[in-house]
């Protein structure tokens, strides 16, 4: 690499082409982010969690796995503090590792935007929270590090090279235990440790996330209830009533109709049901307890159960179905969506009604951004998937190779959502943000994709147009639809 001449930039750039500047530089980004946010900031789904720490009785309402790794926490002080510090330490390590990488090979603009770009403010904003999503993300981010680092050969002695297989393959599975559908994201995680050049043939690498996801899901609950003492909340409800009100807006009316009370039933089915989440189904916040109703209509009537009925609707109505499942994916992606459209939720609670206000627009713009908005992201990372398979099928390179599982697993995971996606929320999405952000550089500085880009000039242009023309959708119908009332 060639530096320009002169004193002071020949100093500066010698300066910035070391390693342990660029993880020092890392780490203390995270480690003024920590000062300054400490000790983050709880959810209502993370204070029911700390609750359940509280008194000693755990459920899997939420997957266990993050609240006993909380409650071991707590020895060192009580509140959200410490599991803060645990997301953020995984957090600042898997990306200070990555970054290492490229700047091993003396790609060092490419080191220094992946950590300018996971440490973006959007990022940080969403990574303050006390959550699953966050803590998921983090975990995988610091296992993709090891495996990668592990690949490229920054470890040498085989004994250390085991112990970090193995503390790479324990944190994937804590990974998949603290988020339900992280399970679907351990057969893309293997193949990386194991076969990568598996990640070049892609109906196989879909399969095997499918196939070994399901298989996953009872194995997890298993582990939930018998090794992690968590009692069974039914979780699954809150997906199967969202589902049968999706269907029922939408023509299906018959699902319920051998119910005592079916009319009441079905009217507030039609009333209270959104695509932005299945909570106003629920919660007296929203004056509206369908899924109460429904479970006891039940018990009193006899009939098929939530979940006979919930399977019976999907297979006598798979377009309304379908409808719903892609109106709700639409929802929360925030592609064609209004400014600060989550709020249409709170029609049924006037009190709480905010609507699209100037103000609300203007955070809308900051929190949401439709620049790193979730669509944005899978646009980034599907335009970006054919040169990397491509590119995998000449190339036995580790940093390729890390570039095509971070963007797998970001496909693959948000893929999920649209089959048991249940609520809107931009930190759902953390992971895929975090992981296109991460493999962007990657991408754009490989020999091989760029040789490629070249030689397919029009297809490069391409590469460009299409998140491009999903950013103006995106930004049009911010304006242009109008705002929850």
């Amino acid at each position: 690499m060639q530096v320009v001449k002169g004193g002071s930039g020949r100093g500066l750039g010698q300066l910035l082409m070391n390693r342990w500047l660029l993880v020092g530089v890392c780490l203390f980004l995270f480690l003024a982010f920590f000062l300054l946010r400490f000790p983050g900031e709880p959810n209502s789904d993370s204070n029911s969690q700390y609750h359940q720490i509280v008194t000693g009785r755990f459920n899997d309402w939420h997957p266990p796995l993050m609240a006993r790794i909380w409650e071991a926490l707590t020895l060192f002080g009580a509140g959200t503090g410490p599991i803060f510090a645990f997301d953020t330490i995984f957090y600042g390590c898997g990306v200070a590792l990555l970054a290492s990488l490229p700047a091993r090979r003396g790609r060092w603009l490419c080191a220094y935007c992946m950590i300018f770009l996971a440490a973006q403010p959007m990022l940080l904003m969403m990574s303050v929270n006390i959550a699953k999503d966050i803590m998921m993300a983090v975990m995988l981010l610091l296992a993709v590090a090891i495996i990668g680092a592990v690949q490229e050969g920054l470890v040498a002695a085989r004994p250390a090279r085991t112990l970090c297989w193995m503390l790479a393959l324990l944190i994937v599975v804590m990974a998949a235990l603290v988020r339900n559908n992280a399970v679907f994201l351990v057969a893309p995680m293997l193949v990386f440790a194991g076969r990568p050049v598996l990640m070049a043939r892609p109906m196989l690498m879909l399969a095997l996330s499918a196939v070994s996801g399901v298989l996953l899901v009872p194995a997890s609950n298993i582990v939930n209830h018998r090794i992690l003492g968590a009692s069974d909340a039914g979780a699954i409800r809150s997906l199967q009533i969202f589902d049968i009100a999706g269907i029922m807006v939408r023509g299906g009316d018959d699902i319920l109709a051998d119910l005592p009370g079916a009319q009441a039933l079905t009217q507030d089915a039609h009333r209270c049901y959104s695509p932005i989440m299945w909570d106003t189904l629920a919660y007296a916040h929203w004056n509206c307890h369908v899924l109460k109703n429904v479970e006891q209509a039940i018990r009193d009537g006899g009939g098929a159960s939530l979940s006979s009925r919930w399977t019976g609707a999907i297979r006598r109505h798979p377009l309304a179905y379908l409808r719903h499942r892609l109106t709700h994916y639409n929802s929360t992606l925030y592609f064609w969506v209004p400014v600060h459209h989550t709020e249409a939720v709170r029609k049924l609670n006037t009190a709480g009604n905010r609507g699209g206000s100037f103000k609300n627009r203007l955070l809308d713009q900051v929190r949401y951004s439709p620049l790193t908005s979730p669509v944005m992201m899978v646009a980034i990372a599907l335009v970006l998937l054919p040169w990397i398979i491509a590119a995998l099928r000449v190339s036995r390179d580790a940093l390729l190779r890390v570039c095509a599982i971070l963007i797998w697993l970001a496909l693959i995971y948000t893929g999920t959502f649209l089959l048991v996606g249940v609520a809107t929320d931009q930190r759902y999405f953390f992971f895929t943000t975090l992981a296109v952000c991460l493999a962007l550089p990657l991408a754009l500085s490989d020999a091989t994709i760029r040789a490629m880009m070249r030689r397919h000039s029009a297809l490069a242009v391409a590469t460009v147009g299409v998140p491009a023309a999903i950013l103006a959708l995106t930004v049009v119908a911010r304006y242009m639809l109008p705002p929850p009332v």
